[in-house]
């Protein structure tokens, strides 16, 4: 049962990625297509500007705790390069730019002040998910804390959401009638799907997404957390005043979602639930896909795999757009290989390849041709990523 599910979901997939996908067609004129990068992910000039110490700066200098011992003091410079990365991002075709500030540069109410007559579209926090859990929890991110009481991590999101209401009261009250903007939250959530038809696995795969979309969403839009987190948590869940409720209901003009794979649940019984994980009586099945430094430049350059990947997923998003989901842009994550969290620069996620042994010279990747055919309408064109030219490509962008 478990492989036929896995077969039919892969023949949806092959089928996606297989499809012919326009700009023109199969998106409305008003779609915004974007890239996005993280401030400490890209940023660099760790004491230049006024900036002041993060828990990131605290945690990545802390021995052990990143993978290739590295850390975001110069990341891949950003903050004296913004110009050349902008500049990329105009030639491949996108029309916007997703980045944050540290905020340890600037703080959040200044922003609104110096910048909303020019930024329309807010974030308060990206993938709260990460911090509380693998802030709080695992310790894998920082600030780093895995000896810690079961309750943490909840604790730990409680108060982003209260943070969350309460940088959007603060904009509505004081900017958005000026300055015409909205604000909203980015979310992360891997989709599960049932590993087995079995009633107890279509339930954990529910389980599954309420542990992880349902944790910050249903509190804004039902006043509490879900059911099932109630349920197994008990009163290692705190509670919402009747004052939070409220704010909170009213939180959010647009949610972003961060969604980078999926997952075959099935159903598991532990007795222990005292963490996490083992709240959630689930397994999960999936892939990642590693990277290689020591493959020659050009190799690293024809990432057909990320082609596919965009291809995929845009299709997908296209889909749901004419059956009806309310769907306004998509950001590709991201511009440039970066600084990837406690995974250090062991990780390339980037459209543009970053040459860390040589100045950090940015190189566009065969994904990043892919997006500039499409967004320009050159649905037409061969690829480079079917046949990947360096030199024309480097001299195009």
């Amino acid at each position: 049962m478990a492989d036929e599910r896995k077969k039919v979901v892969e023949d949806e997939w092959k089928s996606l990625i297989s499809q012919k996908l326009s700009r023109a067609h199969d998106f409305p004129r008003s779609f915004l297509f974007g890239a996005a990068t993280s401030a400490y992910q890209v940023e660099g000039a760790a004491n230049e500007g006024g900036k002041g110490p993060s828990i990131w700066d605290a945690f990545a200098r802390t021995e052990g705790k990143i993978i290739d011992g590295k850390n975001g003091d110069l990341a891949v410079d950003q903050y004296h390069r913004y110009k050349e990365d902008v500049d990329l991002i105009a030639k491949l075709g996108f029309s916007a730019y997703r980045f944050s500030i540290s905020w340890s540069r600037i703080y959040p109410e200044t922003c609104f002040e110096n910048f909303g007559d020019r930024v329309k579209r807010w974030i308060t926090i990206n993938e709260p998910l990460q911090q509380a859990v693998n802030g709080y929890f695992t310790g894998l991110l920082a600030p780093g804390r895995c000896e810690c009481q079961p309750a943490d991590p909840y604790l730990a999101a409680h108060h982003q959401l209260l943070a969350h209401a309460e940088a959007v009261s603060i904009y509505r009250k004081k900017f958005k009638d000026v300055q015409g903007g909205e604000i909203g939250l980015v979310v992360d959530c891997e989709w599960a799907e049932p590993l087995t038809d079995k009633e107890e696995d279509k339930i954990a795969a529910v389980r599954r997404v309420d542990f992880q979309l349902g944790w910050y969403l249903d509190p804004i839009y039902f006043g509490e957390y879900p059911k099932s987190m109630q349920e197994r948590l008990g009163d290692l869940l705190p509670k919402f005043s009747e004052k939070d409720k409220e704010t909170l209901r009213t939180s959010l003009d647009f949610i972003g979602l961060n969604h980078y794979t999926s997952r075959f649940v099935s159903h598991y019984t532990n007795q222990e639930q005292e963490d996490y994980y083992r709240t959630q009586e689930a397994t999960m099945i999936g892939m990642d896909d590693e990277d290689n430094d020591t493959s020659p430049l050009h190799e690293m350059l024809d990432d057909k795999l990320r082609v596919a990947y965009f291809k995929g997923y845009l299709a997908s998003v296209s889909l749901a757009i004419k059956e009806g989901s309310d769907v306004r842009g998509y950001f590709a994550w991201s511009l440039l290989d970066n600084f990837e969290w406690h995974q250090g620069y062991t990780k390339r996620f980037g459209l543009i390849y970053v040459d860390y042994k040589n100045g950090l010279a940015r190189h566009p990747k065969s994904s990043a041709y892919w997006f500039q055919r499409f967004l320009k309408g050159e649905d037409g064109k061969s690829g480079k990523e079917d046949g990947f030219n360096l030199a024309n490509l480097s001299n195009q962008l």
